[in-house]
C-alpha cells in the first residue's frame, strides 16, 4: 500500500474502498446502488487505510464490516477517498482479505 496521507488517532480506523454505489459480483449479477433508500440500510465492507496507535487487533490492509452509520461522511485527500470509524464500537467484523460476497453486510 502507498504511504499514508492520513494517519488515524487513537481509538479510531481510516477506512479506504467503503462498498458503496452499484457493484457488480464475479457472477456478473448487478447490485444497484441502495444509498439513501430504505434497503441501504445495512452494515458495509471496507478496507483499512490507518489504525490508532492503540489498536493491536486490526492491520493496514485488512477489512472490516462496519456497523450501519458507523462511518464518517467521505474526505478525499490526494485523490484517495476515506471514512473515519470508531472502534471498537463500529467494527462488526475483520478479514485478512476482501471478502468474496460482499452483501453479507445485506
Amino acid at each position: 500500500m502507498e504511504l499514508s496521507v492520513l494517519n488515524a488517532c487513537q481509538g479510531k480506523v481510516l477506512v479506504t474502498e467503503l462498498d458503496i454505489g452499484e457493484q457488480v459480483l464475479e457472477s456478473g449479477i448487478v447490485l444497484r446502488d441502495d444509498n439513501g433508500t430504505t434497503r441501504g440500510v445495512h452494515s458495509r465492507w471496507a478496507k483499512v487505510y490507518s489504525v490508532g496507535d492503540d489498536i493491536t487487533e486490526l492491520k493496514v490492509g485488512d477489512w472490516i464490516l462496519i456497523a450501519h452509520g458507523r462511518w464518517s461522511r467521505t474526505i478525499t485527500v490526494d485523490e484517495v477517498s476515506l471514512n473515519l470509524v470508531d472502534y471498537p464500537k463500529g467494527v462488526l467484523a475483520a478479514a485478512k482479505e476482501r471478502p468474496e460476497f460482499l452483501g453479507l453486510g445485506y
